[in-house]
């Protein structure tokens, strides 16, 4: 599948996530560029942190359409890097940004991806003095 197939994924999902008034905050692919791992699509809010492993589970089964061999993770941002999370700081650091409209706070650090970092990389080098 590509990236574009993800996102559409991902928009049908953050649509069923608002009508249960749970959206993400952030919506990331990880896995994509990995082989021996399988993609995943990763939904992180704050509003999350108060949701067990369960219904985290829950909900994130009740989103999930298509292919079941892609795996979609609900988790909050107090418990990205925790022992026994599926989805360390490291896969977010690899993972590619499909959704976002401001930067990502973990335990109060601003995080941001390599995808962030080469993007502001980028804009930074391009300015003409």
């Amino acid at each position: 599948m590509r990236v574009v197939d993800f996102t559409k994924l991902a928009k049908q999902a953050q649509l069923k996530l608002k009508t249960l008034n749970m959206s993400a905050d952030h919506i990331y692919l990880v896995g994509y560029s990995d082989q021996k791992s399988i993609p995943s699509l990763v939904f992180v809010s704050s509003k999350y942190n108060k949701l067990d492993i369960y219904q985290q589970s829950k909900l994130a089964t009740g989103i999930q359409e298509g292919p079941l061999k892609y795996n979609f993770h609900i988790i909050g941002t107090n418990q990205i890097g925790k022992t026994g999370s599926v989805i360390s700081r490291d896969l977010l650091y690899r993972a590619i940004k499909l959704y976002g409209k401001e930067a990502l706070t973990i335990d109060g650090v601003e995080y941001a991806s390599q995808q962030d970092m080469n993007f502001a990389g980028t804009a930074r080098d391009s300015i003409v003095v």
